[in-house]
């Protein structure tokens, strides 16, 4: 008699202790790690999604003002910086992904940072595609990517961007436990206003995810200034927590967060709590210099240390033998493998339950394990966990678990 197909009856479970729990760690220096900055290149047109231009006489150069602000404030941190240019037209970041990177994919960095920003298709909506929009794919990509915990920040502004905010917080919406629910606009989920031009948003550094100390010191820190700055309202948080807060926003009459923070398990839903997420809707804070801030640098330097701690894995899962029949034995290897370029990941546990139809016979690891047991036999059967001090770079760690085929009845 053949068991039923053994690859699709129990589920594994890997857990990575002290990574995505509670307030990240507070850095005196945040480790170097490498980042990619994807942002808009062309200064002489902004095609809408109305399929017209934007509002602005060329060249407009304000798309790249966004990025240069982030370099300067995260050079002196960031072991490099590489960037992904889009230009008009583009449908999204895989095809320039693959024609300027052949071979990797967001994993290979472990920060990214989304700040296509077209600032000429102010009030402008339409059924087509404009280069900042957050494509479906682009959506796939993000949460694989912060699944297998990579470090996401995306760049929208106030509620009149309704491509950019909405393609954003939808994306939010796809990975965050609890949703940002906004009605401000109609046909669209969108960030509110403050209609300051321009508005001193005075000490709106939080202390949530431990933010206001992380890296740089900003308890009292005098202010940042906005023009038009973007927010979501405070009854509209969901389970993100706002890191730098505006306060009263046209439309909802009351404060929000300037700047949201999903950070691990109880803000994203699992797989993607491996991964962190930001978002901002300012923009002119960071890159128009007549309202640049000492303050506004350091922020930045500490969103770069909100999602430092470079982490990234993909797991598999392969069995020696399926289907095989009752009193045959057989094996299966469970592989978790850092791809992360410069970073060991510690102290990561890989656990399984072992099915009532199965029998354990024995197992081995790749790599040494600093523990290893099992808990009392449940009626789905008895869980298995063996823990790895480190996972260096590049190398991975497997389990490899002997059993025996006891009867059918799998749970």
């Amino acid at each position: 008699m053949r068991l039923k197909h053994l690859k699709i009856k129990y589920l594994f479970l890997m857990v990575l202790a002290g990574i995505c729990s509670g307030a990240p760690k507070a850095w005196a220096v945040p480790p170097a790690e490498n980042i990619l900055f994807i942002y808009y290149a062309d200064t002489t047109v902004q095609t809408c999604d109305t399929g017209s231009n934007g509002v602005a006489t060329p060249p407009d150069n304000y798309p790249q003002a966004i990025e240069a602000a982030f370099v300067t404030a995260l050079t002196p941190l960031a072991s490099s910086i590489q960037t992904l240019q889009m230009h008009n037209g583009d449908n999204g970041i895989a095809g320039e992904l693959a024609s300027q990177y052949p071979g990797k994919t967001l994993a290979n960095w472990c920060q990214v940072y989304d700040l296509r920003f077209l600032n000429d298709c102010n009030n402008i909506t339409g059924a087509g595609i404009q280069a900042d929009d957050v494509t479906n794919a682009d959506m796939a990509l993000y949460r694989t990517y912060l699944s297998q915990g990579g470090s996401l920040f995306m760049q929208g502004e106030h509620h009149d961007f309704y491509q950019r905010n909405n393609g954003i917080l939808q994306f939010v919406n796809t990975v965050a436990v609890s949703p940002v629910i906004s009605t401000i606009c109609s046909t669209s989920i969108c960030a509110d206003v403050n209609t300051g031009n321009p508005y001193t948003d005075l000490n709106p550094f939080t202390a949530n995810y431990g933010f206001n100390t992380i890296y740089n010191n900003l308890v009292g820190a005098a202010a940042i200034t906005t023009v038009f700055g973007g927010g979501i309202p405070i009854a509209n948080y969901g389970s993100g927590l706002p890191l730098i807060t505006i306060g009263s926003l046209s439309t909802s009459g009351t404060s929000g967060g300037l700047m949201m923070a999903w950070l691990g398990a109880g803000a994203l839903n699992a797989p993607y709590s491996a991964g962190k997420l930001i978002t901002s809707f300012e923009t002119n804070a960071w890159a128009t210099p007549a309202y640049e801030s000492a303050s506004a640098n350091l922020a930045l330097q500490n969103v770069y240390a909100e999602l430092a701690g470079c982490v990234h894995y993909t797991v598999t899962k392969t069995f020696a033998t399926s289907p095989l029949c009752v009193g045959a034995s057989s094996s299966f290897t469970i592989c978790a493998n850092n791809t992360s370029a410069s970073a060991a990941i510690v102290n990561y546990s890989i656990s399984d339950t072992i099915a009532t139809c199965l029998t354990y016979n024995s197992s081995n690891t790749s790599i040494a394990t600093s523990g290893t047991g099992n808990a009392s036999a449940g009626a789905a059967g008895t869980l298995y966990w063996w823990t790895f001090p480190s996972i260096a770079a590049g190398s991975s760690a497997c389990v490899t678990v002997n059993f025996t085929a006891a009867n059918t009845t799998c749970p």
